[in-house]
């Protein structure tokens, strides 16, 4: 019992102030007001007692324990709400002389935020239009940040006492410049515009001083921007109304409110299949098994997709089966995908013009096993050669010296014939390919091969080879390399893609 009445005692020495101001209230399960009010008490307690009688406690007992707990949480983990002002500050300031007119613009939210903006115009302006043209940007960029309440201050008095109607508007000019800035108040849920004295407001005048006198090429420290015309200045422009409806539309609408035709039949071709598409964002992509989420084009999107592919500098002017399988692979999707690819190349003209006529069934592979990837080579020469003097022609690559020069290098000269074992044919049908890609790309200008082989390779090394279902790319590597398609327009690999 000693040991509760001396954490009393010791707890009124340590808040000696809080119990000499207010009345205390000590809640305990001991008897401590019966033992500190006995007539018989002796030792250390009486000298306790003294000391606490002139403090006014009360003692009452302790309310039940779960009761107790709930309200010791609550107290010790309550946390403090700290209300924040969303009320953001506007300082502007404009600047007109004979060098030039700028802007001055100083955007403080909560937090410590800030943007600074420095503004040149493009034209020439009074004091009072350069102060109306920064007060209007300044408002513009709140507009782009999201504020709805904000407190512009202006050490223009003119310009403070005009927006508050205070003083009347009479020049035209500036008449157009207050109800260009009635029409951007409505859109805030509160602006007030004060004035300020021009000491209160140097930062936002250094920066339009600065922007006023600046030469291009300076003035890195702040966000610029240049104005080339007055807000007041009207354009004509005509309004063109653009379709937004493709085939993602009944999907897309489907996904996001469940919403249904009210044909049962339409109704059910849109429920099934929408299993298969996701909405990320602004994109919309449908899911497949064995490849990647393949992007959903419209009908411009997949125009662009097809010319890229096909003639574009990945380009190989291929087939339809195999420019289908090319923009599938590099991860685009829409419903006529075969049909379009196949109606593309037949209005493709170096594709007609220069199209092989096959009128015997190809031959099969033969395949060559291989230790590792490169470990033999096939070369095939494209000819034919210029024609020699004399009686020397083709006996180049069959005499002594040829087989010598040879056998210095350690090349292992393979003769080819027919169903010979040691080769399958690779080269030649790699070289029959690049040779009609030549043909389509060139035309007339034959002397400009050189500079279209790299692409024509590499156009060659991501399309998917019929035997394979493969690019070489991928044997090679492990992975397709991407093609300027998805630079154009961004695939789904290539926007999620983490170094």
């Amino acid at each position: 019992m000693e040991k509760v009445v001396l954490t009393l005692v010791y707890t009124a020495h340590q808040l000696r102030h809080y119990f000499q101001s207010h009345q205390m209230v000590v809640r305990t399960d001991c008897p401590m007001a019966k033992i500190l009010r006995k007539p018989e008490l002796a030792g250390r307690l009486v000298a306790w007692t003294i000391e606490l009688s002139q403090f006014d406690i009360h003692f009452k007992n302790r309310r039940p324990l779960k009761a107790q707990v709930l309200a010791d949480f609550i107290n010790e983990f309550t946390v403090q709400r700290h209300t924040t002002s969303n009320m953001w500050n506007l300082h502007v300031d404009g600047s007109s002389n004979r060098l030039g007119s700028g802007a001055g613009v100083i955007l403080e939210g909560p937090n410590a935020f800030a943007i600074e903006q420095s503004i040149r115009f493009g034209f020439r302006a009074s004091n009072n239009q350069a102060e109306y043209e920064t007060l209007l940007a300044g408002l513009r960029l709140a507009k782009e940040m999201g504020v709805k309440r904000i407190t512009s201050w202006s050490d223009s008095e003119i310009v403070a006492e005009l927006v508050n109607d205070t003083y009347q508007v009479r020049d035209p000019i500036m008449l157009k410049y207050y109800q260009e800035f009635k029409k951007i108040k409505d859109e805030f849920d509160e602006v007030c515009v004060r004035h300020t004295p021009r000491n209160m407001n140097e930062q936002a005048d250094r920066l339009a001083r600065l922007a006023s006198q600046r030469k291009p090429g300076q003035l890195h420290s702040a966000v610029h921007q240049e104005i080339l015309q007055p807000i007041i200045t009207k354009q004509e422009c005509i309004d063109v109304e653009i379709s937004s409806h493709n085939w993602m539309t009944p999907l897309i609408r489907y996904i996001i409110d469940d919403s249904l035709l009210e044909d049962t039949t339409s109704a059910k071709k849109i429920k099934m299949p929408a299993a298969k598409y996701l909405l990320l964002g602004k994109h919309f992509y449908r899911k497949g098994i064995s490849t990647p989420m393949l992007k959903c084009l419209d009908h411009d999107q997949a125009n662009y997709v097809m010319r890229e592919i096909h003639e574009g500098i990945c380009g190989t002017h291929s087939s339809g089966r195999t420019m289908a399988a090319k923009i599938l692979r590099a991860g685009y999707y829409w419903p006529t995908l075969t049909q379009d690819c196949h109606l593309f190349v037949k209005k493709c003209i170096p594709c007609q013009q220069y199209g092989p006529h096959i009128h015997q069934h190809a031959d099969t592979l033969r395949p060559i096993s291989s230790p590792w990837p490169f470990a033999i080579w096939g070369m095939d020469l494209l000819g034919p050669f210029p024609l020699a003097k004399g009686q020397y022609n083709e006996l180049q690559f069959t005499d002594r010296r040829f087989n010598e020069f040879l056998e210095s290098l350690h090349i292992k000269h393979r003769v080819t014939s027919v169903e010979h074992p040691q080769t399958n044919g690779q080269a030649e049908a790699a070289n029959k390919v690049i040779l009609h890609e030549l043909k389509r790309r060139l035309g007339s200008a034959k002397r400009e091969w050189a500079e279209k082989l790299p692409k024509i390779l590499w156009a060659y090394r991501c399309t998917p080879q019929t035997t394979t279902k493969e690019t070489p790319s991928r044997l090679t590597y492990g992975t397709d390399a991407m093609v300027p398609v998805e630079i154009g327009e961004p695939s789904f690999r290539r926007k999620n893609f983490e170094e």
